[in-house]
């Protein structure tokens, strides 16, 4: 109470033609202190500064949602499960075997991207950026041709995350949660048999030592937005606000870019190491069967509500268009 009476009392001294103080933004993102992209955006933090003369700081802290880490932020490159806590219909892009190549991805979020900005402002959230951060592609022990096999083998998902866990079992897949930190000890002993995630990230957490196989085939998409709470914006007059925003579009765009550049020379490197690049089918047959599995994974995440309806079947409505065009 002291503290909060003094800071009164400093307030009520302060000369009449003192400076306000500098409005400050905390954004969360996945990249650690020291990081490349960390250091971008860090760039961008500083023309903010330059451009609003000071007026507003942005600071970054590590941490995948608004609330993860040991204090709240005002906004957050959110992607997965914590995304679509907010807008469900994200979770297409999550879908297995759902979209061939980085062409579809861009096509459907021609249709999807105006409701999911809307879904978030419903909830109080400014869109900042959305972007395709690439692909996940699955990683195994040994090499997983059939859903059968998929299904049955024990597959990685991140721990404390019931909806990623809920989602997998909706697919039909033996979910196991672990702390990222541990998985390589899993995956040496066979705790774990599979992941499904980014050829960088497998490479980064050394995942790669242990497995053998990764299908050459994107498994799903990593889509993203940078939503930042309208609160945090509103005080802000509307040239700083343009600028806040601009500048950080910008800065996680080339981010987004960066990243999908990396994904050909990542799963290079996995070759490199002996990690055997794939088709997930070989056969015709084989690739009707995934195909079926995929289709009845996402039927099924919509018949439970996890999933959207009119958005999947918008979807899938942009995406066979865009197949059957010349």
């Amino acid at each position: 109470m002291k503290w909060a009476a003094l800071g009164m009392l400093l307030c009520l001294a302060a000369p009449a033609g003192a400076e306000p103080a500098a409005h400050p933004l905390r954004i969360g993102v996945p990249w650690s202190p020291g990081s490349k992209g960390m250091a971008d955006l860090q760039a961008a933090a500083r023309s903010i500064a330059q451009r609003t003369a000071g007026r507003v700081q942005v600071k970054f802290a590590e941490q995948p949602d608004l609330d993860s880490g040991p204090a709240p932020c005002d906004g957050a490159l959110l992607a997965g499960t914590a995304l679509a806590r907010h807008s469900p219909a994200t979770l297409i892009f999550a879908l297995p075997l759902f979209f061939r190549s980085s062409a579809e991805v861009a096509r459907v979020r021609t249709a999807l991207d105006a409701g999911i900005a809307a879904d978030l402002e419903s909830r109080g959230f400014a869109t900042i950026a959305q972007v395709d951060l690439g692909f996940a592609y699955l990683h195994s022990l040994a090499p997983v041709e059939t859903a059968a096999r998929l299904q049955a083998a024990k597959l990685w998902v991140p721990p404390a995350d019931p909806e990623a866990i809920r989602m997998a079992e909706s697919c039909g897949l033996s979910p196991v949660p672990l702390a990222a930190g541990e998985v390589r000890e899993a995956l040496r002993r066979g705790a774990v048999e599979a992941a499904i995630v980014p050829p960088l990230g497998a490479i980064l957490l050394q995942w790669h030592a242990e497995i053998k196989s990764v299908a050459d085939t994107p498994f799903a998409c990593l889509y993203a937005v940078v939503a930042v709470k309208q609160s945090a914006l509103a005080p802000l007059d509307p040239s700083d606000r343009a600028a806040v925003c601009a500048e950080l579009a910008r800065a996680f765009a080339a981010a987004a870019d960066e990243l999908r550049a990396k994904e050909a020379e990542a799963l290079a490197v996995l070759a490199q190491n002996g990690v055997e690049r794939r088709p997930l089918a070989r056969a015709p047959d084989r690739q009707a069967e995934w195909e079926a599995w995929a289709g009845a994974a996402a039927d099924r995440l919509a018949a439970a509500g996890i999933l959207p309806a009119g958005p999947l079947a918008q979807a899938r409505r942009t995406l066979a268009e865009f197949r059957a065009a010349p």
